[in-house]
């Protein structure tokens, strides 16, 4: 995997550089790029996660700084999720079920990039047990699919909370952080614990994954359009979705 890190170096930068700018991982982009270059499937997730834990943790340092976090909107997703990340992260299928599942989860992300607009006010104001029981049941699934291909799940998260009206786009943005960062760590833990992570590439590649949240949550406090950024992304997972498609019915 060594001999991609010129190539996909400045990739990562940009991809966290953009991402971060609006409080998520870039985990599905990582994983885009990494098909893209042949790396392995089952390869992929614990080196996404470290990904998404060095993007999200900039992004939660400056968002702490500025007050916008709040913990009790992001306690239930996380009481289910982080359990799920592990049942997911655990779950082994062959190799075409997976390259299938990646496919279909990409597509989908790519969607809600196409057709998801950024900023969207709270549509009404949720009691809060319907907040807990939305929460609850958005978590598990989220975070089952996150522990399986590597990603932080506020790419999913995010659009979802703005469709519902959870929350304002600022407070969608700090939720899906937060989110992105327990999960990923969560999700790292158990690729841990199994011996599955190549240290060297996730090295090398983090400083450009640093470098690009550290420039992109300075771009979070200034007003930028990221439509066309958001569909040149949605264009990059269209791609690898029917790549992984075509690979398995081959």
């Amino acid at each position: 995997m060594l001999q991609y890190f010129w190539i996909l170096a400045p990739l990562f930068f940009f991809v966290s550089l953009l991402y971060s700018s609006v409080g998520l991982g870039g985990g599905s982009s990582y994983i885009a790029l990494l098909c893209l270059f042949g790396i392995p499937l089952a390869k992929i997730p614990p080196l996404a996660f470290i990904f998404n834990i060095l993007a999200a943790s900039v992004a939660l340092y400056k968002f702490h700084e500025e007050k916008h976090i709040l913990p009790r909107l992001a306690l239930p997703f996380l009481l289910a999720s982080v359990p799920a990340t592990f049942f997911g992260a655990m779950w082994k299928p062959e190799e075409r079920v997976l390259s299938l599942l990646f496919a279909a989860v990409l597509f989908s992300i790519s969607l809600m990039l196409l057709f998801t607009k950024k900023e969207v006010k709270p549509k009404r104001t949720l009691q809060k047990k319907t907040t807990w029981l939305l929460s609850l049941f958005l978590g598990g699934p989220i975070g089952f699919l996150g522990g399986l291909m590597g990603i932080g799940g506020g790419v999913l998260l995010g659009p979802v909370m703005l469709k519902i009206g959870m929350a304002s786009p600022r407070q969608v943005i700090c939720t899906c952080s937060v989110f992105v960062l327990v999960n990923s760590a969560a999700g790292l833990i158990f690729h841990f614990l199994q011996g599955g992570v190549e240290i060297s590439f996730v090295l090398l590649l983090g400083f450009a994954v640093l470098a690009g949240a550290q420039v992109g949550t300075s771009l979070s406090r200034k007003k930028l359009s990221f439509s066309l950024l958001q569909r040149i992304f949605a264009i990059l997972l269209l791609v690898v979705s029917f790549k992984l498609s075509f690979a398995v019915f081959q």
